[in-house]
């Protein structure tokens, strides 16, 4: 069993849950390199915009997973711009990714299909993109024969799941 640590059994006035999966986790580091130029004399279509790159990465990696398999979370936790000014087009972007899900084949196929969106942008946006990945936790299934008993020990005791 688990309590909440969401919204999800608080919306559906549930006491508890319980848990099948332990999902898997993927998170990465993106490091993009473009051009530091004067905003005013510097033409749109001459900008190499690290940031702008940045957030059209950020926007397609959230309506994908909205888009994706029911259960599959990213977010874009931290961003850095540099040189972080106002009048200065970023010639460097970096934001880190946090991706999950409970089936090793769905965090497989996402994280394939933003990293290949992700160099796309890059080819036409004339910029550098790398990315680190510094966590990779397999999700792990639940004993199903554990599970159940926990149901039943639920049911048997009231506890609303």
């Amino acid at each position: 069993m688990h309590i909440e640590q969401g919204l999800t059994l608080e919306r559906k006035k549930k006491q508890a849950g319980i848990v099948s999966h332990i999902v898997g986790q993927r998170r990465y580091t993106i490091d993009i390199t473009g051009e530091s130029k004067h905003a005013g004399t510097t033409p749109m279509e001459l900008r190499k915009d690290a940031l702008g790159a940045a957030a059209k990465m950020i926007a397609y990696v959230t309506q994908a997973a909205k888009n994706g398999q029911s259960g599959l979370v990213a977010t874009a936790g931290h961003i850095e711009a540099k040189p972080n000014v106002a009048n200065v087009i970023a010639g460097e972007a970096r934001f880190t990714l946090d991706i999950r899900h409970h089936e090793q084949a769905v965090l497989e196929i996402f994280c394939s299909e933003i990293l290949d969106y992700f160099n796309r942008v890059a080819e036409r946006e004339r910029i550098q993109v790398k990315a680190n990945k510094w966590m990779d936790v397999p999700p792990v299934k639940m004993d199903e024969k554990l599970t159940a008993l926990a149901l039943e020990a639920a049911q048997e005791t009231g506890v609303f799941i």
